[in-house]
């Protein structure tokens, strides 16, 4: 069986006689860049303030903490963060400043954090005071950290910030508070830097709402940002270190390789990457041209990977970055089993959409990829920003809508 290494479009024709191609979008969900928002020393206000901050805008982000300060307490603290999508990392046994004790813990640090943890690793680190060198480098990646980020800001914006695999263990980040970004405006000026070059940054938080915690900033501060970089999800991955890392290592060793056989009223093809399967468990979102065919089910290993998004030229979907792929053709119904209509009334006008119902009725609209982009109560009008499938929830019932 050829392989196909798969770092732009691939294109298959020979047995289906006509020309098909699929990409892996540079980023999950096909967005043009990726950020993580990171923060150290899991202070006192991170899980009373900042973690519901982020629940209530569907966002996570990363939490570096001291091994040593693990008790029942912040060990419930951390788990309940990590259920909600966040990610736990390492940052050090002790937050020495010694290059030498920090490569000496950085396997028992994460050891000690990996006990503790029910539902994922430690699998990214956090070099205390920025501290690092190629000797701690080598301690942590084979400690088993798969990336780690230190303090210096970023100076490399585009999709190739990690041209090798030491420059995942000197993942840069904008320092927010204290001699960092203290404006919003500031905040937002990175995230423009790093759409326009599709790359992948980081933030630095440490003290949110706390007078007395390094580099606090207020809770507006923290609420004003979440909400601009909220604003702009429809260009921008809101993830964790550890899932921007693995989307970004699997996409670079992917392989695809053509079926032996063709199956009448498919498109199949299988992918494949390099890494171990019990890390490397991040889908990757694929594009599949269609040449103006309609697919109706896609499925992986024979499991279901729910469409995104599909066009008259293309389909998106999320794949395992292991398996066996298979497309069947036929004509896609675009509504799910709910009828809306004994509820709400919905108009589709081009790109708006109108909902007309009860003024206590809970609407939302939901992005192709699934991401809440519009929430209201009662009757309401909203422009969608692309044409696609788009899901009109009212009072939790759900229905899908080709708006174009």
């Amino acid at each position: 069986m050829k392989h196909l290494l798969i770092f732009t479009t691939l294109v298959f024709s020979a047995i289906f006689g006509f020309a098909q191609s699929v990409e892996i979008c540079n980023w999950d969900y096909n967005k043009k860049s990726a950020v993580a928002l990171t923060f150290d020393d899991w202070l006192s206000t991170h899980p009373t303030v900042v973690v519901p901050a982020l629940q209530e805008r569907d966002m996570v982000a990363t939490f570096y903490f001291i091994a040593k300060d693990l008790n029942a307490s912040k060990i419930s603290q951390i788990n309940t963060a990590a259920d909600l999508g966040n990610e736990i990392g390492n940052h050090s046994m002790t937050h020495s400043s010694v290059d030498s004790i920090i490569a000496a813990e950085a396997r028992p640090s994460k050891e000690k954090l990996d006990a503790a943890l029910v539902s994922q690793k430690a699998l990214t680190y956090d070099y205390p005071f920025g501290t690092f060198s190629d000797a701690t480098i080598d301690s942590v990646r084979n400690a088993g950290h798969i990336a780690a980020r230190g303090v210096w800001p970023p100076t490399n914006y585009r999709y190739n910030f990690a041209s090798s695999d030491n420059d995942y263990y000197n993942l840069r980040t904008v320092g927010v508070g204290g001699d960092g970004v203290k404006t919003t405006k500031d905040f937002a000026k990175y995230l423009t830097k790093v759409i326009n070059g599709g790359g992948f940054i980081t933030y630095l938080y440490h003290g949110v709402a706390k007078s007395g915690d390094y580099a606090n900033i207020p809770k507006d501060s923290l609420y004003a940002q979440l909400d601009t970089l909220n604003s702009l999800r429809d260009k921008i991955w809101i993830t964790t270190v550890a899932n921007a890392v693995k989307y970004h290592r699997e996409a670079k060793c992917i392989t695809i390789a053509q079926p032996d056989i063709e199956t009448p009223g498919y498109y199949c093809f299988s992918i494949e990457d390099t890494l171990p399967d019990s890390i490397y468990n991040q889908p990757l979102t694929l594009k599949v041209y269609n040449e103006g065919k309609t697919f109706c089910e896609i499925t992986q290993n024979g499991e279901n990977c729910p469409i995104l998004y599909q066009t008259i030229e293309y389909v998106l979907f999320r794949a395992l970055p292991d398996g066996n792929i298979s497309l069947k053709y036929g004509e896609w119904d675009l509504n799910t089993v709910n009828d809306l209509s004994d509820i709400a009334t919905v108009t589709v006008n081009r790109h708006t959409v109108s909902v007309s119902t009860d003024e206590t009725s809970s609407v939302a609209v939901y992005s192709p990829q699934g991401q809440t982009i519009f929430k209201h109560k009662g009757s309401c009008t909203y422009t969608v920003p692309q044409s696609g499938i788009y899901i009109i929830s009212v009072n939790g019932l759900t229905q899908k809508f080709y708006i174009h």
